[in-house]
């Protein structure tokens, strides 16, 4: 009886499910989701083996789940980093800072965000939960194919946090200026995070044709216009 009184107790946590997806992203960020087992899981949380099938189907569903967890903290993290702003180019700057800041706090959670354990047909979704905010700082800034714009944006700071999580690149702390450590242990300072990816975002402001001087990047039609004029001077071959 007292045995039975003490599971029922480990079951108590308001929603069993949150616990087991809390228990899963702890043993996910200690070990990566290699680690992660239905028996682990079960055995790390109190519970019986066959409790964690009563919510998630498998393995697979149940990594798909901490992962979407994930990408709703992240899109919480970058709408209130949004939220903070009134400027549009400083709000996408505070967005973009937002995302790499997740991913360098977050490195194991972020590397099964973006992993193959995650089932394709859920990924599309989740990604797009990613992207909007995103996509949403972009617009306010670009006038000019926003879509691609936003694209451009994510590609590169999924490739700076990737490049930081997986230490890759170096970016040390400043003298004086206090230290962040990654997962991974090293030291990042976060200004200059923040002052690469400013440069990525006012490269992406001057970029926008309704911006650009008049002896600046040609327009679309400019190029379009050169390149028929290239293809129709070059030698034929016979």
């Amino acid at each position: 009886m007292a045995v039975a009184r003490k599971r029922k107790r480990r079951y108590h946590h308001g929603n069993l499910k949150d616990e087991l997806l809390r228990v899963g992203l702890e043993l996910v960020s200690e070990d990566g989701p290699e680690a992660l087992s239905m028996r682990a899981l079960s055995r790390r949380a109190g519970v019986s083996h066959a409790a964690p099938y009563r919510h998630f189907a498998d393995r697979r569903e149940l990594l798909g789940a901490i992962a979407g967890q994930g990408f709703e903290r992240l899109d919480r993290c970058l709408t209130d980093a949004g939220s903070r702003s009134r400027d549009p180019l400083s709000r996408a700057i505070a967005v973009a800072t937002a995302y790499v800041d997740f991913a360098v706090r977050n490195p194991a959670e972020y590397a099964l965000m973006y992993g193959p354990e995650v089932l394709s047909e859920q990924a599309t979704d989740l990604h797009a939960t990613a992207r909007a905010p995103l996509s949403d700082a972009v617009a306010a800034i670009v006038t000019d194919d926003a879509a691609s714009a936003t694209d451009v944006l994510w590609a590169s700071l999924h490739g700076l946090a990737t490049l930081l999580t997986n230490g890759l690149i170096d970016v040390r702390p400043v003298a004086g200026r206090p230290e962040r450590r990654p997962g991974n242990g090293r030291g990042t300072d976060a200004d200059a995070v923040r002052r690469a990816v400013e440069t990525l975002i006012r490269g992406i402001d001057q970029g926008d044709p309704a911006r650009r001087p008049e002896t600046g990047w040609p327009t679309t039609g400019t190029r379009q216009r050169r390149s028929r004029r290239n293809r129709e001077r070059a030698p034929r071959l016979s």
